[in-house]
């Protein structure tokens, strides 16, 4: 006798280990089939290092986005205080998980996590899976559920990945969505060189890439680098604002949410 899966398990993240981007392909396809507009997101920058008064900017990113649809590729990780009752620390990562917190049933955005296995895995009942414990800057980082897919990158069992594999990447997913007649955008907000390396990288190639002007660090000093600018027209930038942001991301092409 065949028993019917229950919704919450057909939901539930599917983890791919290793390189993972010919299976992250085939799933965006899938959710594509299913409804899913066939343009990527990928956001990038900041994580646990930048000045509180940018980070308090990074809810008006997470407004946007929740009226933004199709795939949301990001680092699929959130970064907590070590310190009971250990709230969240914002990050870029956080604009994709709060957008998916609006709307977990709807079929028309889909997260899809790059994230590096740069520590031991650790599984816990309250948590999850836990990736990363720094108690010298008093956080760890978790994997988080809701998103359709994950790929944890690692070389071997026993060699580690590091941070810069996920934007690589992501860069590897998105050329092959491209070949598939998808669109693409990078948002990067704030970030250091890793940040500044995906920018060029994606800018060099002609791709679309959006920089939030006052959002501090490489991204700022990109927006406003004039040579950096002339010589990559397909670099946009918006102050980091609903009205801003929104004006540009329609002027991209990035999929809304049906009204």
């Amino acid at each position: 006798m065949s028993v019917p899966i229950p919704d919450w398990l057909l939901r539930a993240m599917e983890v791919l280990i290793q390189s993972g981007t010919e299976e992250s392909v085939e799933k965006a396809f899938e959710f594509a089939r299913a409804g899913l507009p066939t343009f990527a997101t990928r956001f990038t920058g900041m994580s646990g290092f930048g000045e509180a008064k940018e980070r308090a900017k990074l809810p008006i990113l997470g407004e946007v986005f929740k009226k933004r649809r199709g795939a949301f590729l990001f680092g699929g990780t959130e970064i907590r205080s070590l310190i009971p009752p250990h709230e969240v620390i914002p990050t870029i990562m956080s604009v994709p998980l709060w957008a998916k917190e609006s709307c977990l049933d709807d079929k028309t955005m889909a997260l899809f996590a790059i994230t590096p296995r740069v520590d031991r895995l650790k599984v816990t009942q309250k948590f999850g899976n836990i990736i990363l414990v720094e108690p010298e800057h008093g956080y760890f980082t978790r994997m988080v559920p809701h998103q359709a897919l994950a790929v944890l990158l690692q070389t071997s069992p026993d060699d580690h990945s590091d941070w810069s594999q996920e934007w690589k990447e992501c860069l590897s997913v998105i050329e092959r969505l491209l070949r598939r007649r998808w669109g693409s955008l990078l948002v990067s907000f704030n970030g250091g060189a890793e940040t500044a390396k995906e920018i060029k990288a994606h800018a060099k190639l002609g791709w679309p890439v959006l920089l939030i002007e006052d959002s501090g660090r490489m991204t700022e000093e990109l927006a406003k680098n004039e040579s950096f600018r002339a010589e990559y027209p397909n670099v946009h930038s918006a102050l980091c604002d609903v009205e801003s942001i929104n004006f540009k991301l329609d002027e991209l092409g990035v999929p809304k949410m049906k009204e």
